[in-house]
């Protein structure tokens, strides 16, 4: 259970990361196309950050009331299908509808990025107390893996399949591994009856002993 709960968070940490970095090669490109400044494609880039130090608090102070897979599993379908809503921006042409909804769903994408990445930091530390360091120390790689990765991926979707469909894709696979996330993660109420039951069966053999 606890390799595999490693592996989980370290996978989600990827995915989110990588899905940030995914409209790098082409959005800019995209929007040069539809007479938007770089100027405003910097501050779409950028309000993906500003809603993660706005949300990452506020999931924190819920995690335990939540739950991590809840947390994790919502955050990737909100995700995703903010993803297929930005591939309905290719076929628009008004430049105050492109950016409405380009701030607004980059604004929801970087929230579900502080579900993912706060919750997975949250289980590294404490469900791992004496592994945490490294734990993290291999969030923070995947980290950067997914930011390499995404800008490869979305570069070989854009050039195979074009603006609209790399979102549709994309998106769709994120809601898919939502679905996976939601049945697969392990939660830590499981470890802990787990715990539990381990415990309570080592007393039962030392009464047993002992009597």
């Amino acid at each position: 259970m606890t390799d595999t709960t490693i592996a989980w968070i370290l996978i989600c940490t990827f995915i989110s990361n990588s899905a940030y970095a995914l409209v790098a090669p082409f959005l800019p490109l995209e929007f040069a196309d539809k007479g938007i400044s770089s100027h405003y494609v910097g501050l779409i880039f950028a309000i993906y950050s500003v809603a993660v130090v706005i949300c990452s608090p506020c999931v924190g102070m819920t995690v335990s009331k939540t739950g991590t897979t809840n947390l994790i599993s919502t955050g990737v379908a909100i995700m995703g299908l903010s993803f297929i809503c930005f591939g309905f921006i290719g076929g628009m042409e008004s430049q105050t509808q492109i950016l409405s909804l380009g701030f607004t769903l980059r604004f929801i994408q970087g929230c579900s990025s502080a579900f993912v990445q706060t919750t997975c930091y949250s289980i590294a530390c404490n469900d791992f107390p004496e592994q945490k360091e490294m734990i993290v120390g291999w969030v923070e790689a995947m980290t950067g893996v997914g930011l390499i990765v995404g800008p490869i991926v979305g570069s070989a979707l854009y050039s195979f399949f074009g603006y609209a469909n790399t979102f549709f894709i994309y998106g769709s696979f994120l809601v898919f591994l939502a679905l996976i996330i939601k049945c697969n993660f392990p939660e830590k109420k499981e470890n802990e009856e787990r715990l539990a039951e381990i415990k309570t069966l080592l007393l039962e053999g030392y009464s047993e002993r002992d009597t």
